[in-house]
């Protein structure tokens, strides 16, 4: 069995190709977020309070543990009479307290039940003197409790929700090597170091993913993928994933905590684009509009996401070059300085 041949690229070289990568997705990111359309969808975001990382993080294993229940529900269901009656639910998107709800003229839907979050409990000091500015005694928090009083918008009714100024499209626009690079990647995630000792698993399939395309559980290191999806999907959604696992993984390194959820998911999938890009695929169809989402339009995060998502990406490259893996010359990255003005082209 002949032996993976050695890239002639040097680190600068592979580090200057993933910038440019990673610029390329920042100026498409620029256009979009300079349109009406989304102005008009972040006037809707900014209704809704961002949360802590660790409520973040609370709220989505409450909201995974409901999804897993509700796909039980929906086999039993398929045993019994044929087919699912109850319909999938969402990913969580927009969690805002009961009371935002009823001032956005929305009602819960029957039978939900809250999400709870940690809210701090705050005490006057009123032994001490007030606040010649606000005229109020200073406050302290003395710890945390419990609140079961927010809902996600997959349990209102009575809101509408503005559309996404630009949607994430799976892709299913098929490279010859998307099989071996798929596999690669799996050996890539399996060789991830971590607190216990070993890598990440990868499993492809559907249970307990709702509606997302992949997951990466960091306490169990494993990492799902949907198998539902088409290959170059998949492929995507796994480096993806591998992103989290290099950089969030709060057993490894405890900034992964102190990471919002928002710039958590905007470096993931600036990782995966700016590898698909050095791979020379096209992931912007979906990478865009996710990024987009996540960053509420921030051009600041995104900006400043650039060398962990560089030197991410290299990482992820040198493993799969080690693996035999090779960017097809009949593609090349992405020109960041094209000519102004020129349209987005759609994945080939």
């Amino acid at each position: 069995m002949s032996k993976p041949r050695k890239s002639t690229k040097s680190t600068a070289d592979k580090k200057a190709e993933a910038k440019a990568a990673v610029e390329s997705l920042h100026a498409e990111f620029a256009k979009i977020t300079s349109t009406e359309e989304f102005t008009k969808w972040l006037r809707w975001t900014s209704q809704f309070r961002t949360y802590s990382p660790m409520n973040t993080m609370w709220m989505l294993f409450q909201w995974d543990q409901r999804q897993r229940a509700r796909e039980i529900v929906r086999l039993i269901e398929t045993f019994i009479v044929g087919s699912p009656l109850s319909p999938s639910l969402a990913n969580l998107s927009h969690p805002a307290a009961a009371s935002k709800w009823k001032a956005l003229g929305g009602y819960i839907n029957k039978g939900e039940k809250a999400l709870t979050v940690l809210a701090p409990v705050i005490i006057t000091l009123r032994d001490e003197p007030k606040d010649p500015r606000t005229g109020k005694h200073p406050t302290k928090c003395i710890g945390f409790q419990l609140k079961n009083r927010t809902f996600d918008f997959a349990q209102i009714n009575g809101v509408e929700e503005v559309p996404q100024a630009v949607e994430c499209k799976i892709l299913d626009a098929a490279n010859d090597d998307d099989q071996a690079v798929f596999d690669a990647l799996v050996k890539v995630a399996q060789e991830i170091p971590t607190a216990r000792g070993v890598g990440y698993t990868v499993t492809l399939t559907d249970a307990g993913l709702g509606e997302a395309n992949g997951m990466c559980n960091y306490f169990s290191n494993a990492i799902t993928i949907k198998a539902s999806n088409p290959l170059p999907q998949q492929v995507k959604t796994l480096v993806h994933e591998i992103g989290h696992a290099l950089l969030h993984d709060p057993t490894n390194s405890l900034g992964g905590l102190f990471l919002n959820r928002q710039q958590v998911e905007v470096e993931a999938e600036s990782v995966a684009f700016t590898v698909a890009s050095m791979l020379g695929r096209d992931t912007s169809d979906y990478s865009l509009g996710y990024v987009v989402h996540w960053s509420n339009g921030d051009g600041a995060l995104v900006a400043r996401t650039m060398e962990r998502v560089i030197d991410t990406a290299y990482r992820i490259i040198e493993g799969l070059e080690g693996k035999g893996v090779r960017k097809p010359k009949c593609k090349p990255v992405p020109d960041p300085k094209a000519v102004e003005g020129e349209s987005h082209q759609e994945a080939a």
